[in-house]
């Protein structure tokens, strides 16, 4: 069937993202809208919704619609300091492992939090507050704990 169901294009030629190109259009032009102030903060929470009638299906989209350049500059920090925890436990694998720190709750965290932020470029996931967000908080913690020990452990052998 063409046309359009349920808020989704189906069958139209050239459609490849289920109508979320046009939904990214929409924010865009809100962005540099109504002056600069809302570039700076935002609409507010889920003004995604009122603006163009539906969910940014993006959360950068999303953080940048509601909180501005400053929420996504904050998201980004967030974001960047997450990568810095990967990476510091990737470099002292092995210590983790001889001083058996590791779970399989761990890897799960950490799978998961990678999932999240690639889901990120076609659902909001964990910027709104849900499952998502909850399943974030909790491998974040899970994360940074483990961080933690190991720095423990690397101070101890300094």
């Amino acid at each position: 069937k063409e046309g359009r169901h349920d808020n989704r294009l189906l069958g139209i030629p050239g459609n490849y993202s289920s109508g979320r190109k046009d939904i990214w259009i929409g924010l865009s032009s809100y962005i540099f809208k109504d002056g600069f102030n809302n570039l700076i903060f935002g609409y507010g929470s889920q003004s995604d919704r009122y603006l163009v009638g539906q969910n940014a299906s993006n959360g950068f989209f999303y953080i940048l619609i509601t909180s501005g350049l400053i929420g996504l500059f904050i998201f980004l920090i967030i974001s960047f300091y997450i990568l810095f925890l990967f990476l510091n436990l990737l470099k002292n694998f092995n210590v983790l492992k001889e001083n058996k720190l590791i779970n399989h709750y761990h890897f799960f965290s950490i799978v998961l939090l990678l999932f999240l932020f690639l889901r990120l470029i076609v659902e909001n996931t964990f910027t709104s507050y849900g499952l998502d967000y909850l399943f974030f908080l909790i491998c974040f913690a899970n994360v940074f704990n483990l961080n933690f020990k190991l720095q423990n452990i690397l101070d101890k052998n300094s």
